[in-house]
């Protein structure tokens, strides 16, 4: 999985948030001077995932991490008890100046694979064959990071930028008198044929107007579980080839309620919001 991320990137992200940690003087590396050793434990079971973000910071500094596990894996933790999962050597000041970057990342990346894997595990029960995907309600900066553990959790990134794919969502259309038909069609002109459209819409007459546009994804947002599985059904007959996206409102609770064969995406943005981070701790 880790093939997929650049590594210019992950060194420019890396240093970036080396230098916020320590912007200047570190005293406290007057007392650890030397090579060294730390053990990387995890405390909660979770689904891993950040192996990557925690390499860079340490490949920064001149350590080598040695893992256990793999992104991907579920770590099984019993209650107040904690298991070994990485190894990371090298000059003793360096480990601890990269301890707290490295740990930021992992805790927050396995927090959104753990997040994830979960509802990905709720619509399989379900034997719904759709996407469940985030959206672009990111940390500022750890987009990349985020994005990722959704991946690594058997999520769908969705559209990582605004560059990814066009979204003309309400305040667009809104911005243009609500007409999908020529609001997409002005998009499609200069977008290029290789770029998918997409439009958010409100309510049934909106969902019917987007898919007699030239869109290829149709948002059904805000709907109810109802609403949403009985307006999918009406574009699904006479566009097939239409995407039907559900989005907004959905959470861990309510995300089986809107499983249907007529619903392709569910996008929530819980995966990247609120999420639990996991516990590790780094020792010496």
């Amino acid at each position: 999985m880790d093939a997929i991320l650049s590594s210019v990137r992950l060194r420019q992200l890396a240093e970036s948030w080396l230098n916020e940690d320590q912007p200047a003087l570190d005293f406290g590396a007057l007392t650890s001077d030397g090579i060294a050793e730390a053990k990387l434990f995890c405390k909660q079971s979770c689904v891993l995932a950040g192996r990557p973000f925690f390499d860079a910071v340490f490949n920064v500094l001149g350590c080598k991490v040695n893992w256990d596990v793999k992104d991907g894996d579920l770590i099984e933790v019993e209650e107040n008890s904690k298991k070994i999962v990485a190894k990371i050597s090298g000059p003793c000041r360096q480990i601890l100046s990269g301890e707290r970057p490295a740990l930021n990342c992992l805790s927050r990346c396995s927090g959104v694979s753990t997040s994830t894997r979960r509802i990905a595990d709720i619509t399989a029960a379900e034997n719904w064959s759709g996407k469940v995907a985030c959206t672009r309600k990111t940390t500022p900066g750890f987009r990349l990071v985020e994005k990722y553990g959704v991946l690594v959790g058997g999520g769908d990134p969705h559209r990582y930028d605004l560059s990814s794919m066009v979204m003309l969502k309400d305040n667009h259309l809104d911005a243009f008198g609500g007409d999908y038909a020529k609001a997409v069609e002005k998009v499609r002109k200069y977008a290029g044929f290789s770029m998918k459209i997409e439009v958010e819409t409100r309510n049934e007459n909106e969902a019917l107007a987007g898919a007699r546009s030239d869109a290829d994804i149709i948002m059904l947002d805000n709907f109810s579980p109802e609403n949403a599985k009985r307006i999918a059904k009406l574009i699904k007959k006479d566009y097939p080839h239409k995407i039907v996206e559900v989005s907004g409102g959905v959470n861990a609770s309510n995300v089986h309620l809107y499983c249907s064969s007529d619903i392709d995406v569910i996008s929530m943005g819980c995966l990247t919001q609120g999420y639990p981070c996991i516990d590790f701790s780094l020792k010496l």
